[in-house]
C-alpha cells in the first residue's frame, strides 16, 4: 500500500511538473503570438506609411515639374525682356545722338557768316593749245575766280557732292588772241581717293578782244590737295580740259589748263 501511495505521489509530482510545463509553454506560445501579431500590425502601418510616402513623392514630382515649366517660361519672359531693354538702350542711344547733332547743325548754322559761303582762288594758270604751225604752245598767266557755295549738296554713290557759282578774271587769255577774260560758270565737285577731286564746270565766257566774244565753256579737273595748309588757306594742284564754243556757233576752242592753285575759304 505505501509503494503505491509513493507510486501516487510520484505521478502526481510528475504530473503537476508535465502540467507546469504545458501552462510554460502555453504561456510562451501566448507572448509569441502577441509579438508576431505586434510584428504583422506594425508591417501593415508600414506599408500604409510607403503608400502614402509614395503618393506624397508622386505629388512632390508633380509640383516640381510645373515649377521647372514655369521656371523655363520666367526664363523666355526674362530674355524677351532684356531684348527689348537693349532694343529701348539702342533706340534711346539713337535720339540722343540725333538730338545733340540736331544741336551741332543747328549752332554750326547759327555761328555761320554770311561770308562763309565765300571763296577766293588764286590760280598760276598754264594754258596748253596749239599755235599756228600745230605745235604746243604753253602760255603761263593768272587767274581769279570768287565762289559762293551753295547749300544743295545731294549724295551720289555715297559721296556728299559740292555746287558752287563761279566768277572768274584772268587778264590775259591766249588762244592765237589774246584777251582779258571774264567767266561766269556754275560747278560740282566731289571727292575721290587719295585726296583726290573731280571738278564739273558749264558757264559762260567773254572775250573781249576776239572777234567772236561770247562762248559757251565746259570744262572737266582732276585736282589733287596738297599737304601746305595754313587755317583757312589750302594749295592744290589741278589739270583741267576745255571746250569752248561761240554762242553763234562759228568757232570753238579747245585746250588744257594745269598749274597750282591758292584757296582761301
Amino acid at each position: 500500500l505505501n509503494a503505491r501511495k509513493e507510486e501516487a505521489t510520484r505521478l502526481t509530482i510528475e504530473l503537476e511538473d508535465i502540467i507546469s510545463s504545458a501552462k510554460k509553454e502555453i504561456d510562451r506560445l501566448i507572448d509569441e503570438n502577441k509579438k508576431m501579431q505586434k510584428l504583422i500590425e506594425s508591417s501593415e502601418k508600414t506599408e500604409e506609411r510607403a503608400e502614402q510616402l509614395n503618393i506624397e513623392l508622386t505629388k512632390t514630382n508633380e509640383n516640381l515639374l510645373e515649377a521647372q515649366a514655369k521656371i523655363q517660361v520666367l526664363s523666355i519672359q526674362k530674355d524677351t525682356l532684356e531684348n527689348k531693354l537693349q532694343d529701348a538702350k539702342i533706340e534711346i542711344e539713337n535720339m540722343l545722338k540725333q538730338a545733340v547733332t540736331s544741336i551741332d547743325s543747328q549752332k554750326q548754322v547759327d555761328e555761320t557768316r554770311w561770308y562763309h559761303n565765300f571763296g577766293l582762288n588764286i590760280n598760276n594758270n598754264n594754258l596748253i593749245n596749239h599755235d599756228t604751225t600745230g605745235s604746243f604752245m604753253v602760255t603761263p598767266t593768272i587767274n581769279i575766280d570768287v565762289r559762293y557755295h551753295l547749300p544743295w549738296k545731294p549724295v551720289i554713290l555715297n559721296k556728299e557732292m559740292d555746287w558752287d557759282i563761279i566768277l572768274e578774271y584772268s587778264p590775259s587769255f591766249t588762244y592765237e588772241n589774246s584777251s582779258p577774260l571774264l567767266a561766269g560758270t556754275i560747278q560740282n565737285q566731289f571727292s575721290l581717293i587719295w585726296k583726290l577731286n573731280l571738278n564739273l564746270k558749264l558757264g559762260i565766257v567773254n572775250l573781249s578782244k576776239f572777234d567772236e566774244d561770247n562762248y559757251i565753256s565746259f570744262s572737266s579737273e582732276i585736282g589733287y590737295k596738297l599737304p601746305f595748309k595754313y587755317k583757312f588757306i589750302s594749295s592744290s594742284y589741278f589739270l583741267s580740259p576745255h571746250i569752248m564754243k561761240s554762242l553763234d556757233g562759228s568757232k570753238s576752242m579747245t585746250y588744257f589748263n594745269t598749274g597750282l592753285r591758292i584757296t582761301l575759304d
